[in-house]
């Protein structure tokens, strides 16, 4: 049972990586490129594309800055969750057991400070994905025309 546990908690912080991998990769193909993104749930619920070549660039840096951000959140808390349920659980290796108080207090300032960094990132993200401009595009959603690029 506790293996199980942890496989579980482990392959959900992999999906939650994946997904942020894969969001960052469409937010730096958006910059970089200047057209729409390619995730097309995008399109499909919004029903909404970028109006312009600079309003798809804006709108990529807004995803790769709001995506670092959830990066730096989830790493750390991951690690800690990973680690307390080994720890409830017997799994933990003997060298890994309990840490100096030292480290622990340095790994508690770069969580906070992660987290810190992540709310200027999600703050950053969010200025920016405000200045993004949107054409609708509702006809073409429904008749299937609308292409990413």
């Amino acid at each position: 049972m506790p293996a199980a546990l942890l496989a579980a908690e482990i392959g959900l912080y992999v999906l939650v990586a994946a997904l942020l991998v894969a969001l960052l990769v469409d937010g730096a193909y958006q910059a970089l490129a200047g057209q729409p993104s390619k995730i097309p749930l995008e399109r499909h619920f919004l029903h909404r594309l970028p109006a312009t070549e600079l309003d798809c660039v804006r709108q990529g840096t807004s995803k790769i800055l709001q995506a670092t951000a959830v990066l730096l959140i989830e790493a750390p808390s991951g690690f800690m969750a990973f680690r307390a349920t080994a720890d409830l659980t017997g799994m933990i290796a003997a060298p890994f057991g309990r840490l100096p108080a030292v480290l622990d207090a340095v790994m508690f300032g770069a969580i906070f400070g992660s987290i810190f960094v992540a709310l200027i990132l999600v703050g950053f993200g969010y200025a920016v994905g405000m200045r993004v401009n949107y054409r609708r595009v509702e006809r073409e959603i429904a008749a299937g025309q609308v292409r990413s690029g």
